[in-house]
């Protein structure tokens, strides 16, 4: 797991070519789920709406990993 806050808040100006181009502070963490077939990564932001605080899941990532032939021929 990794964070993306616990420091001073700061907005990030973006080049305008970033895909990303909020300028809110983003409070958020990684999850990293691991296992024998893939890896995903998910990031779970802190979204402040109207004084009420919401967990969101805007982005993630799965990456597939070949199984070794060791492990498919079930050695």
């Amino acid at each position: 797991m990794t964070g993306g806050a616990g420091a001073h808040a700061y907005p990030i100006s973006r080049a305008k070519d970033d895909p990303f181009q909020s300028n809110e502070i983003n409070y958020h963490y990684l999850m990293v789920d691991v296992d024998r077939e893939k890896l995903k990564i998910t990031m779970h932001r802190l979204q402040l709406t109207s004084g009420k605080s919401v967990w969101t899941e805007p982005d993630s990532v799965t990456i597939a990993v070949p199984a070794a032939k060791g492990a498919a021929a079930g050695k």
